[in-house]
């Protein structure tokens, strides 16, 4: 822990790496103007490192108007990690402006980006984000890519998915992501999501989607 803020501002980008991920660290939990301009200052290091601590950091700034900002503008970086912490930051902030350039930025050349992207417009839960997820679900050749669109299309809860879920969950080939599927029913809720529900807990092939599907049954789903 540094003594002061000025100290962890001066390790932020002169320490070893272990001190300046610390600095990183503390300045995170400072939501005090300091602390903001020196994390955005230091997002024009050239070293990588400096700069994922920077951006995980930033996503505890979000009171600050220049911190979305900030982070939209780091979903075309270069590197790809990079991208990815910001799209996870964004998830932190959860500022529903952001959505539209999350969207833009869906088709990221990097997986792991997109399924970053796709966690956080689940936390955001726009209305704008339920074709595009629907198109991850349905479309996406990457089984994690399936995974994570049905998870955020769950924290949608927007009745319009039960369809796409429900085609998933009869016809999608890999038991993790009719699994998630379950779930996102479950949270969705209604007679036509019990239906399918219903459905899996006897037809599946897999005994742990068809365990999962009597789990949400008796939840009340």
């Amino acid at each position: 822990m540094f003594e002061t803020t000025d100290d962890a501002i001066r390790a932020l980008t002169e320490a070893d790496g272990d001190a300046r991920k610390r600095a990183a660290e503390q300045l995170k939990e400072l939501r005090e103007a300091p602390a903001t301009d020196a994390l955005l200052a230091a997002l024009a290091s050239p070293q990588v490192n400096i700069r994922l601590n920077v951006t995980e950091a930033l996503g505890h700034h979000g009171h600050d108007p220049r911190v979305p900002e900030a982070l939209v503008n780091l979903l075309r970086d270069p590197t790809p990690s990079i991208r990815q912490q910001a799209a996870r930051a964004l998830g932190d902030i959860a500022d529903p402006a952001t959505e539209a350039d999350l969207l833009a930025a869906l088709n990221d050349p990097e997986e792991k980006v997109s399924r970053a992207i796709i966690k956080t417009l689940g936390v955001l839960g726009g209305e704008a984000s339920l074709l595009p997820l629907l198109n991850g679900l349905l479309g996406h050749p990457s089984t994690a890519v399936r995974v994570v669109s049905a998870k955020s299309l769950g924290q949608l809860a927007d009745p319009r998915a039960t369809k796409g879920l429900t085609q998933a969950l009869r016809h999608d080939s890999k038991w993790v992501v009719r699994y998630a599927t379950i779930a996102a029913l479950a949270a969705i809720g209604g007679d036509s999501a019990r239906q399918a529900i219903t459905a899996a807990r006897t037809d599946d092939s897999n005994e742990l989607v068809r365990r999962a599907a009597r789990d949400a049954l008796a939840g009340g789903t």
